[in-house]
């Protein structure tokens, strides 16, 4: 079980972002592996408040119908 924080998040949303590469080759040993990833609502809503700030509100859009889809299952 992994405990991702905001700035995961972000780097794997903004593609300008200097840690994105980094998070989206981390997101996909992650996938390979099947682990799970949990965060928490502070951290949803630090991303929610950052994002639209850092990047488009296109971003902000996939990341919360993202999450939204993941909360869910």
């Amino acid at each position: 079980m992994i405990l991702a924080d905001a700035d995961f998040f972000i780097g794997l949303y903004l593609k300008n972002d200097a840690h994105h590469q980094r998070c989206v080759d981390l997101i996909k040993k992650i996938d390979i592996k099947k682990e799970i990833v949990i965060t928490t609502h502070d951290v949803v809503d630090d991303v929610i408040t950052k994002l639209p700030i850092l990047e488009k509100t296109k971003q902000l859009r996939n990341f919360t119908k993202h999450f939204n889809k993941s909360a869910s299952t």
